[in-house]
């Protein structure tokens, strides 16, 4: 199964940035040549933002993705619609 995450660069509101993300996949993504990669993992995986400062993970500055053992194609890309501005990573799993 696809997922796709969604990382909040600018916006107004959260609602409309979630429903230009929907609309931005429904509409197809053109997903960055240069960030499009596999990872081989053994279980889950840790998201963080490495401008976070500290050298600490604490409990509100990551996200665990729960992955099934395997190889993954992992893509993103930097969206602009109007006033939403985002961060698509979509994670697929390679057969």
């Amino acid at each position: 199964m696809t997922s796709t995450a969604l990382r909040w660069a600018a916006a107004y509101e959260e609602d409309d940035l979630v429903a230009a993300a929907r609309q931005a996949v429904r509409d197809g993504v053109e997903w960055d040549a240069d960030e499009d990669v596999r990872w081989v993992v053994d279980g889950p995986v840790v998201l963080f933002d490495s401008a976070w400062p500290g050298t600490e993970l604490e409990a509100d500055n990551h996200l665990v993705v729960e992955l099934h053992p395997g190889t993954y194609r992992v893509r993103a890309t930097y969206r602009v619609d109007g006033d939403n501005w985002m961060i698509l990573v979509q994670l697929q799993p390679v057969p």
